[in-house]
């Protein structure tokens, strides 16, 4: 069928919520030009190069700077950008874009079709080490210059969550003049979105300056946006009193009601995709055993850490997915059972004379450590002993990468962000046997094995997220995966914590989206 007549809204991720607000205190009718807006975040970028995973400073701050063929608008729609209208599709394995013509990178060249080809072979190509290219490689055939303007890409088998991936953060187009220097993602940058990089003084800040040829005339109205790296939640919470930054988009959850009757502040919030989880080493003992993992699980109090943590503004987890999407099963939770906990402890030869002990790594900011401190006690109550090791952000992202007997503890507390809300993201990359969050080692080489949840994952991910249709068939396919991998736990889910920033007054039209991947060329100061 022709995709390349459907609306916008025909490509929305039904289950991406998308934090819109119309905000800021009143101030001046229309937007005013000029001024620097200050983002305070609690974590630094991986890296500045889309392809290799830059977490989610990174990806907050590149969202600005580069654009796709497609991307997302402020409603959570997938809609043209770099392409001037959604593909022609004239089979499921075809791909046709036509690209807009006079759009150029912030060095100045054209965009063309044999850009597009690069952008992508980069992430095709191992030799550049995209995180996730092994999603691409396994999906797309070939890519194809028709002419300057159009572009082809073929498939190997359907793949439904095409366009949702390429309206995401990894296909990002870029210029090989610039993406071949050796300094590429640390002193030199390629894009063509409304800023551009200015510089990254690594662990401090990122500066983002206005691009003043880009193709959407009259916008940004920013001159700069600073993003201010501050591990410290005090630290944090102090600049913005003070005026030192503008937004906090990572507030600690114990001072939102405070912020929220401030007048000087407004806080945006609403659930979203955020998950609080514990990542076992499946390969190794304890963990190589479900009863193990299981017995962590149910020794989780998951209300009590959503209440005490995150004041109420998380749900707890059960299936994969959060509340709001499409595939979620409410009907599949994960009940607080201290003595099924004990008896699970007990089937794996543990006890009071044998304790269950294990060593957690945590991110060093909130909210890891302040939740690892309660599941600690939690997990004390039926005789488990944990200790915590806090480990810088990047430090410990590149610990879960590196082979399981490196790593200094058989757990980690993280989370998980699925940006473009697909089921794929939700599952594939977390527990597929080649998933590039798949950090457990479930179903890979010698580390715990379930097949029938590969073959599963395979089958349910051959339907859209996009197709009513498609979605009521792969539903109970879902439940079935869900209950199945809450059963062998090589992670547990905790709670999906929900989105919050907090704001000056004078911040104007600033859009709160999943992930904080905000779109900013629209956002301005009223003073």
């Amino acid at each position: 069928m022709k995709t390349g007549s459907r609306t916008a809204a025909a490509w929305a991720t039904t289950g991406l919520v998308v934090l819109l607000a119309a905000v800021g205190a009143a101030g001046p009718a229309q937007p005013r030009r000029g001024g620097t807006l200050v983002i305070g975040q609690n974590a630094a970028p991986r890296s500045l190069i889309s392809i290799i995973d830059p977490g989610k400073p990174g990806i907050t701050t590149l969202n600005q700077t580069e654009e796709g063929l497609l991307g997302y608008n402020e409603k959570g729609e997938i809609v043209p950008v770099l392409a001037e209208a959604m593909p022609e599709t004239p089979d499921r394995l075809t791909y046709v874009f036509r690209l807009r013509r006079g759009v150029r990178f912030h060095d100045g060249d054209e965009v063309t079709a044999e850009h597009v080809k690069y952008t992508f072979e980069r992430l095709l190509d191992p030799k550049y080490r995209a995180t996730f290219g092994q999603v691409y490689r396994d999906n797309i055939e070939r890519i194809d210059v028709v002419d300057r303007y159009t572009v082809r890409f073929t498939m190997k088998q359907p793949w439904p969550q095409f366009l949702a991936f390429a309206a995401g953060n990894h296909p990002k187009v870029v210029n090989p003049k610039v993406a071949e220097r050796p300094d590429f993602g640390t002193r030199v940058w390629s894009g063509t979105g409304p800023f551009k990089i200015q510089e990254w003084v690594q662990g401090d800040r990122v500066v983002i300056v206005r691009n003043d040829n880009y193709w959407q005339r009259g916008v940004p109205y920013l001159d700069r946006v600073v993003y201010r790296t501050i591990p410290e939640d005090s630290t944090r919470v102090a600049n913005l009193l003070r005026g030192q930054i503008h937004v906090d988009q990572d507030p600690p959850f114990k001072d939102v009601a405070q912020l929220q009757r401030d007048p000087r502040f407004q806080v945006l919030s609403a659930p979203s995709n955020n998950t609080l989880l514990i990542t076992f080493d499946t390969c190794n003992p304890p963990f190589d055993r479900r009863e193990t993992r299981r017995a962590v699980s149910k020794a989780l109090d998951r209300a009590e850490i959503a209440r005490v943590i995150f004041r109420g503004l998380a749900d707890p987890a059960g299936d994969l997915f959060p509340p709001h999407h499409w595939a979620h099963d409410r009907n599949i939770v994960e009940r607080y059972d201290p003595e099924g906990a004990r008896a699970l402890l007990q089937q794996a030869g543990y006890g009071p004379q044998r304790p269950l002990e294990f060593t957690l790594v945590v991110d060093n900011i909130f909210p890891f450590t302040d939740a690892a401190v309660l599941i600690q006690a939690q997990l004390a109550r039926v005789g488990i002993r944990m200790q915590i090791l806090p480990m810088e952000y990047t430090a410990r992202t590149a610990m879960m990468r590196r082979p399981k007997s490196e790593w200094p503890g058989r757990a980690a507390l993280s989370r998980i962000t699925p940006l473009r809300s697909t089921a794929f993201e939700f599952s594939v990359y977390q527990y597929g046997a080649r998933g590039a969050l798949n950090y457990s080692g479930y179903n890979q080489p010698g580390c715990f094995q379930n097949p029938q949840v590969e073959r599963l994952l395979n089958l349910a991910n051959s339907y859209s997220d996009f197709v009513r249709r498609e979605r009521d068939i792969a539903r109970p396919i879902w439940r079935g995966i869900s209950r199945q991998i809450l059963e062998d736990a090589p992670q547990v889910r905790i709670v999906f914590w929900h989105n919050v920033d907090v704001l000056r007054k004078e911040v104007m039209g600033y859009p709160l989206m999943e992930g904080d991947v905000n779109l900013l060329m629209r956002t301005w100061l009223a003073r």
